[in-house]
């Protein structure tokens, strides 16, 4: 028997599970697969207000710039 799909499929269950307890309402316990919508478009900090489209309950989570952001060069040459 090989171990390789058994792994994969422990790998999936455990991703599906962490994104379930992320992406949960803490007042409806409504789930979204790609998370819930934000209030404001601009982050100016490290926390970000949320709300769910079911109940409008408004929260606050923390959220961190993702590292591999595109440099944006000041200096363009022509």
């Amino acid at each position: 028997m090989n171990i390789g799909p058994l792994l994969l499929s422990l790998v999936v269950i455990t991703t599906i599970l962490i994104n379930y307890y992320n992406n949960r309402c803490p007042n409806c316990k409504k789930w979204q697969i790609k998370g819930f919508n934000r209030v404001d478009d601009e982050t100016f900090g490290d926390v970000v207000t949320v709300y769910c489209s079911r109940c409008k309950h408004k929260w606050t989570i923390k959220f961190k710039r993702s590292e591999f952001q595109p440099k944006q060069d000041s200096n363009i040459d022509n």
